[in-house]
């Protein structure tokens, strides 16, 4: 294979500017050697790569995946998960602090990020707002933060109000995040599908949309009085967009994101118990996937993130309410989200591509370089044509429980490079 490659006619996506460009850029001794580059047709050893129809995407952050190892390595472990990153054009991931022992020292961010590099992933941690998650004592976030941790969540709710006030104060000296998954364990009360009148039709429990929006309007309410910065994930509801946009039109400093699973299905996707579709918070009704996409069409909803949450094939292989929460997406967070919003509801790319690589990467400040000439190539091809439908092979993760196997997809990455 040829030592230089120039890729032609891509669109080249800049998260810095949020914009496209149309550029040839020529990679040599894994750097960028040239910008707008011309090849020379006697040039010898000069791979060229025609990118029409194709876009370049450097910096694609999936800001919610669910860390399973140490402690849950049957459902993936940080090599599988570098396989399901590379294989679908992720460049870095936001790790939950949901491993056992969890991630609740400056000790265990130092090994997940020494371990995952070990493993060729770009992990970035975040360290658990309290004690083992258990929402009672903080934890050590100022340690956590000189170690590496890149912002702070339970994972879950903070239920005690004023530990939540400690949290945001004390986040708010380290100019870093708290994510919080909004969901009231007690109103959610074991809930196994969205309460509605499905849920009444099937005989399964019902968790109702005010389980997450009272936890949303709760700490909105602290996030005024104390300062600070949350980030909502995943937001799944028609309120929950709305409590966020009026927080955003009054100055606060709150973000959000969603995961492609709230607004490719409904939850009519459970009326025949596919444990597949099962997750937590549940999917919801089609007037809030509606308001989902409106969301994100608005800038309401700022982030999209696969909630990449594995499981084994036994926690599915059951009845629906036993059956285990979570759906697996890091393989196909690009393709689900490009497929379902740009291909069938017309959002704009760039608004899409904001949500992928620009604002998460200003939210959780994360350190990228852009595309210069000496720079380390960095960056993933995907395909805005060609469709694919997604099969069991085509994912990298140890887990395969997803309800979209056989669907036809457009947007899968065909070629990457990494780090040069």
């Amino acid at each position: 294979m040829s030592s230089k490659k120039v890729y032609l006619n891509g669109r080249v996506w800049n998260p810095f500017s949020g914009q496209f460009e149309v550029q040839n850029i020529l990679v040599a001794n894994q750097k960028i050697a040239g910008l707008g580059y011309l090849p020379d047709e006697d040039e010898d050893q000069l791979e060229q790569i025609d990118l029409k129809n194709k876009w370049l995407i450097p910096f694609v952050i999936d800001s919610y995946v669910t860390l399973t190892e140490p402690g849950f390595e049957d459902r993936d472990t940080l090599d599988t998960l570098a396989k399901a990153a590379n294989n679908g054009g992720i460049y870095g991931v936001l790790t939950t602090p949901s491993s056992e022992p969890c991630v609740d020292t400056p000790e265990m961010v130092d090994f997940l990020r020494l371990k995952a590099s070990k493993a060729g992933l770009n992990a970035f941690p975040m360290g658990a707002i309290t004690k083992q998650r258990q929402g009672k004592e903080l934890a050590e976030m100022g340690l956590m933060s000189k170690a590496g941790a890149i912002a702070f969540t339970d994972d879950g709710p903070i239920e005690d109000p004023f530990v939540m006030t400690l949290a945001l104060q004390y986040s708010k000296s380290l100019a870093k995040p708290l994510v919080i998954f909004p969901l009231d364990t007690r109103l959610h009360n074991n809930g196994v599908m969205n309460e509605s009148y499905l849920s009444s039709l099937l005989g399964l429990k019902g968790s109702p949309v005010v389980a997450e929006t009272v936890c949303i309007s709760r700490d909105l309410q602290l996030l005024k009085h104390t300062g600070g910065h949350i980030h909502f994930f995943p937001v799944t509801c028609a309120e929950s967009v709305s409590l966020i946009r009026d927080a955003k039109a009054q100055g606060l400093s709150v973000t959000c994101g969603t995961a492609p699973q709230y607004f490719c299905s409904d939850e009519s996707a459970v009326q025949h118990y596919d444990s597949m579709s099962k997750c937590l918070p549940p999917l919801r009704s089609t007037a809030d996937v509606t308001a989902i996409i409106d969301g994100i069409k608005d800038g309401t909803i700022d982030c999209i993130a696969s909630h990449h949450e594995p499981t084994t094939v036994d926690d599915k292989r059951t009845d629906f309410s036993s059956a285990g929460f979570g759906i697996s997406g890091l393989d196909v967070l690009v393709p689900l989200t490009i497929t379902a919003l740009y291909q069938k509801h017309n959002v704009p790319m760039t608004t899409i591509l904001k949500c992928l690589t620009t604002n998460p990467i200003k939210i959780f400040k994360i350190p990228v370089s852009e595309i210069k000439l000496g720079h380390a190539a960095q960056f993933y091809v995907f395909d805005s044509k060609q469709e694919q439908r997604l099969t069991r092979d085509k994912l990298y993760s140890k887990s395969k429980n997803t309800p979209f196997l056989d669907q036809p997809l457009v947007g899968w990455c065909t070629d990457s490079i990494k780090n040069g």
